[in-house]
């Protein structure tokens, strides 16, 4: 038995994008097949309240089937969660999965802010986990239904530069590269890529096919979740191979 507790708090189920593997355009932008919607201040102050008691630690995923930046109060949500949660008493960490389209400035500031917020352990937003599954524009466009590239890399730029000039460690980046047909010769361009911004930031990081992985700055190569899942398992496994990520990771880190 787990002596801990995953909970996935689906901040809403609006996405700005529309990937080609995602349940978003699967299911024709419905993904849990009724109107969409955000999660209420008041819902997510009951959940805080829920979680007083617990004998087994809490580990918060603020995301589902959306994009979790999209919340108009994204920013009151998070810290508003963090505020509370003095001494971990609530949670022992949260993460974040986005497309980082919409990590502006201002919501890079109020994730740093909660990261180093007094009274809580230095790793309890553990990461921010960006999926970008593409190094050329077309490719990205063709997979994630918009034309957003540039726009996420600056974001993920300022993100690191920010964190650096707060000296803080936490969140921890992972950059994701779910393995599909459409981007298989992209590949080692976004492990070349991703690999220069963190040596050049004199950054400690790792490279893996596998989940989770270490507590460390990521480069994620994803397997796809398929309806013919053994293919794209061999796609995965042979784009590993390619990059020469045995067992699913490089075990040295950078």
């Amino acid at each position: 038995m787990s002596d801990y507790i995953s909970l996935n708090i689906e901040v809403t189920d609006n996405c700005n994008l529309n990937c080609s593997m995602c349940d978003q355009a699967i299911s024709g932008g419905l993904p849990h097949g009724n109107e969409k919607g955000y999660i209420s201040k008041d819902t997510w102050n009951k959940i805080l309240d829920s979680l007083e008691g617990f004998d087994k630690e809490i580990h918060i995923s603020a995301f589902w089937l959306g994009e979790p930046l999209m919340h108009p109060e994204f920013e009151s949500l998070i810290r508003t969660a963090f505020e509370r949660n003095h001494k971990n008493h609530l949670f022992r960490d949260l993460k974040i999965h986005t497309n980082g389209v919409l990590l502006s400035e201002k919501r890079t500031d109020a994730i740093l802010d909660c990261a180093s917020m007094q009274g809580l352990s230095p790793d309890t937003f553990t990461f921010l986990h960006c999926s970008i599954e593409a190094v050329k524009p077309e490719t990205y466009k063709l997979i994630k239904g918009g034309d957003f590239l540039e726009i996420v890399k600056a974001n993920l730029l300022h993100f690191l530069d920010m964190r650096a000039k707060r000296k803080l460690s936490f969140p921890k980046l992972t950059v994701a590269f779910i393995v599909t047909e459409e981007n298989r010769e992209e590949a080692r361009d976004f492990l070349e890529t991703w690999s220069r911004v963190f040596k050049k930031r004199g950054l400690e990081f790792q490279v893996t096919g596998d989940w989770p992985p270490k507590l460390m700055d990521t480069i994620y190569f994803r397997r796809l979740n398929s309806s013919d899942q053994e293919a794209a398992d061999m796609l995965h496994q042979e784009v590993l191979s390619r990059l020469n990520i045995t067992s699913g990771r490089i075990e040295e880190s950078f």
